[in-house]
């Protein structure tokens, strides 16, 4: 079914902070006990072109990018992950350590909140972000 899903985003990097917004109508569904999100990252964002869907339940949250961008995030409270970035011009390690995790539902919809350390290519960082999904 039709969804607008909403994602706010907070990264710090030492001193800088970048915030970020999508404000979009994607797919929600249900199947075998998941939940599901999908939908394409509007165009003028870093990710335009991509398709990312988001999955949670049971405690876990799991975000895929799909074309030109390849990433597969899994966040559970306390673990760490490691994956690879892959982009159109090279491939970056990646590794997350999930410190909050929350999905509860608001009224016909979802909301997910997450807040974790991320190390991309070296490069380390605080990540926040809040994903809500309203069925239309």
């Amino acid at each position: 079914m039709e969804a607008r899903i909403r994602v706010y985003s907070e990264v710090k990097n030492g001193t800088s902070v970048n915030r970020s917004n999508v404000d979009t109508v994607g797919l929600f569904t249900e199947r075998n006990g998941s939940f599901y999100a999908r939908y394409d990252e509007p165009e003028g964002s870093d990710l335009a072109g991509c398709t990312t869907t988001v999955k949670w339940g049971a405690g876990t949250v799991t975000i895929l990018r799909t074309r030109p961008y390849g990433l597969r995030e899994e966040f559970e409270q306390g673990r760490t992950f490691e994956t690879t970035y892959h982009t159109p011009y090279l491939d970056i390690p990646l590794r997350i350590r999930t410190r909050r995790l929350a999905v509860f539902r608001k009224g016909r919809g979802w909301t997910i909140r997450l807040r974790y350390d991320s190390e991309l290519g070296g490069e380390a960082g605080r990540i926040e972000v809040t994903v809500e999904v309203e069925p239309v």
